[in-house]
């Protein structure tokens, strides 16, 4: 077993080496995702999901999301491909939200359906 001391070199050791990763986002990536969210929550808040909703967004997000994330070589590519990550995955679990509230809806539909029969 390590003596305290050790454990908090290892600790320092840890922390000079991790480079962040996903757990900590650069100031720069936090504010890109957090304008995209701004935006994609506030389509969201003004329009109706329909079958053209990620082209609705999408234009919302090029017309002002003016900043890219990445060095002057790769910031078009990484910044395309973070919107596209972020925009798919919030539909996803946007529409999930949507069937599931529908879908309890129909159930409790069905039981008052059934109720008033017995």
């Amino acid at each position: 077993m390590p003596s305290p001391g050790e454990d908090f070199q290892l600790a320092r050791l840890t922390h000079f080496c991790d480079k962040g990763g996903l757990l900590y986002p650069s100031g720069l990536l936090f504010g890109f995702v957090r304008k995209l969210e701004d935006l994609v929550t506030e389509c969201f808040s003004r329009h109706q999901l329909h079958a053209d909703s990620i082209i609705d967004v999408l234009a919302v997000v090029k017309e002002r999301l003016l900043r890219e994330i990445g060095c002057p070589s790769h910031a078009p590519t990484l910044s395309a491909t973070i919107i596209n990550f972020y925009v798919v995955a919030r539909l996803h679990f946007y529409t999930k939200g949507l069937n599931l509230a529908k879908s309890a809806r129909r159930q409790k539909a069905k039981h008052l359906k059934l109720s008033r029969c017995s």
